[in-house]
């Protein structure tokens, strides 16, 4: 749309005068702005509005007023090009529009193709062999490296987490005594780790979701306790229908990485927010998809 209005304002500059054509270009963009704010993009529409300002004459006459210079018309020129580009570029893009629990979803089906698709049976079969294995994991320092960066990487933490609860569940339930030894303590070790993981693993799921939403301009940070409080700040969140349509795209990730709520800002600049509380279990808790 950027591009054609551009072509549309280039054709029309040789046939028109200059403040006809800047009212043009700056209505252009001011639809421009329109379309960005109906699609949540709200940086579009930041540069969009820069290069309305500059085109429309008494925009631009009550920004310079009180200035000791003006513009000189090729920066002017410059400043609407690039507003057209930048602020298009910008735009969100519908085929890579995809919310957090559609990504928690596919998530959960790649776990499923390993430890989630094997039956309690098959485990059972050497049910005392892999409670060991997992015990010998604790004798070493924990490397973090491989669970950290990617959200991809973030569920690899939980799929391990999830395969400790089904062994301890195994053994308890129907293991030899021996087993049931081995379960109990896995059990005290998977928990201190649960316990210690969960607050680093939503700090670097906020580190994520922060890129996530650069596009909807939404400042990202974990607060509180254990960084069990997701703070997300958006002039979009002074309205209660907008907080209430981001929490349930969202509500089953927080879920997962077990925070207890959830703080929606409409501003850094104020104290005031909108706290949505989150039924999640505690960290200690074993892991169960």
């Amino acid at each position: 749309m950027a591009l054609g209005g551009a072509a549309v304002l280039i054709s029309l500059l040789r046939k028109t005068n200059k403040d006809t054509w800047k009212w043009i270009a700056g209505v252009w963009l001011l639809l421009m702005v329109a379309l960005a704010l109906s699609e949540k993009g709200f940086g579009a529409a930041a540069v969009f509005s820069i290069g309305a300002a500059v085109c429309i004459p008494p925009f631009y006459e009550a920004v310079v007023s009180n200035l000791s210079f003006r513009l000189p018309s090729w920066l002017k020129y410059l400043i609407v090009i690039f507003s057209f580009f930048f602020g298009s570029a910008l735009l969100p893009k519908p085929d890579e529009e995809k919310n957090a629990s559609g990504r928690v979803a596919f998530q959960k089906e790649v776990i499923a193709t390993d430890e989630l698709a094997i039956s309690d049976d098959s485990l059972s079969k050497n049910l005392s062999a892999r409670l060991k294995n997992e015990l010998k994991k604790f004798n070493k320092p924990f490397d973090q490296a491989p669970y950290r960066r990617s959200r991809e990487a973030l569920y690899r933490e939980l799929k391990e987490f999830h395969l400790w609860g089904r062994l301890i569940r195994l053994a308890e339930t129907g293991g030899r005594a021996a087993e049931k030894k081995s379960a109990e303590q896995l059990r005290e070790k998977a928990v201190e780790r649960q316990r210690e993981e969960f607050p680093k693993m939503r700090e670097e799921l906020a580190t994520i979701l922060y890129k996530d939403f650069r596009e909807e301009m939404v400042g990202v940070k974990c607060i509180g306790d254990g960084s069990a409080t997701l703070e997300l700040t958006s002039g979009a969140y002074s309205s209660k229908k907008t907080i209430e349509k981001k929490h349930a795209s969202i509500v089953e990730l927080l879920q997962t990485f077990r925070f207890k709520a959830v703080h929606y800002r409409s501003t850094s600049f104020s104290n005031e927010f909108t706290g949505v509380s989150v039924d999640s279990p505690e960290d200690g808790q074993l892991v169960k998809f």
